[in-house]
């Protein structure tokens, strides 16, 4: 049994600090990089992840006095999985996000939660065949993967995608 994070407000993982704020606030990237190595059976201890992310130039949205406010930038996520020595492929692209999606692939999106001021939300996912896929940690307190036909069905109603991460 893989040990995944299925939401970022589990006791586990929640009150974790990331900058000045925890993981249930502001971690749901960090959570998802989590989920794609454990998926990808190379898994890391969670509070390295948080390390790491801290200590990296690029990788939090921050300011001087608000460390991590708004969590991790969407570019961020790439720099810490080829940290980790993970290949990426990345679109921006939606028309393109079909293109990448393999049976049994690892992903991980961004997308933003409506409009502009609402933020953005990240999950990992895993693609099935037929093009269904599993979501991990798409509500704050799942307690296992939700299934979709597929990513346009699970992105329809959210608002627009920033980047799909094929983590190999």
């Amino acid at each position: 049994m893989k040990n995944f994070i299925f939401g970022q407000g589990l006791p586990e993982v929640a009150n974790l600090k990331y900058g000045n704020y925890t993981i249930r606030y502001n971690g749901c990237e960090l959570v998802a990089i989590y989920n794609a190595l454990v998926n990808l059976d190379a898994p890391r201890d969670f509070k390295d992840i948080i390390a790491s992310a801290e200590k990296m130039k690029g990788v939090k949205w921050s300011l001087f006095w608000l460390k991590s406010v708004f969590g991790t930038k969407p570019k961020g996520i790439g720099r810490l999985l080829e940290h980790y020595g993970r290949k990426i492929t990345a679109s921006k692209k939606r028309r393109n996000f079909s293109g990448m999606l393999l049976p049994g692939g690892t992903y991980i999106v961004t997308f933003f939660n409506g409009h502009i001021w609402q933020g953005i939300h990240t999950v990992m996912f895993v693609c099935d065949g037929d093009s269904g896929i599993r979501v991990f940690n798409h509500y704050d307190n799942d307690k296992k993967a939700r299934e979709y036909e597929s990513l346009d069905k699970f992105l329809a109603g959210k608002g627009r995608p920033v980047i799909l991460y094929k983590v190999e």
